[in-house]
């Protein structure tokens, strides 16, 4: 996890992310988008928001958001959603996703803010 400090308006910046043992982030499989070697662990969440605490906003690029969004956003609905899937797709439409990308022109999801600028600028101005 990556702390940054003195943001105002914002308490802490922070990075969490979830990493293979070899140090990929994603896999080559095109049916999970990468993400099939993923493997839930409710200690590793645990631990996860115990050092985080509650996080407010999310930055993404155009690519992490639509993963996001193409598997996150059915299991809101989907009775049958594994329960840590579910939990994970409600604390993301609970956060603000700030989605940098000139190709995403709308989107549908609560609480998501597509921004065309360039994204060190738009995180000055969230620091300001």
């Amino acid at each position: 996890m990556t702390t940054i400090e003195g943001m105002s308006g914002y308490e802490k910046g922070k990075n969490v992310n979830r990493l293979s043992i070899d140090g990929y982030f994603a896999g080559s499989d095109a049916a999970s988008l990468g993400t099939g070697w993923f493997i839930h662990d409710p200690k590793v969440d645990a631990a996860a928001h115990e050092i985080g605490g509650k996080m407010e906003t999310v930055l993404l690029r155009g690519t992490t958001y639509r993963l996001f969004e193409r598997f996150r956003v059915p299991a809101l609905k989907d009775p049958h959603a594994q329960p840590h899937l579910k939990e994970t797709a409600e604390e993301l439409t609970q956060m603000t996703k700030v989605v940098f990308s000139r190709t995403i022109q709308e989107s549908s999801w609560d609480n998501t803010e597509i921004n065309r600028d360039h994204p060190i600028e738009v995180v000055r101005q969230m620091k300001d």
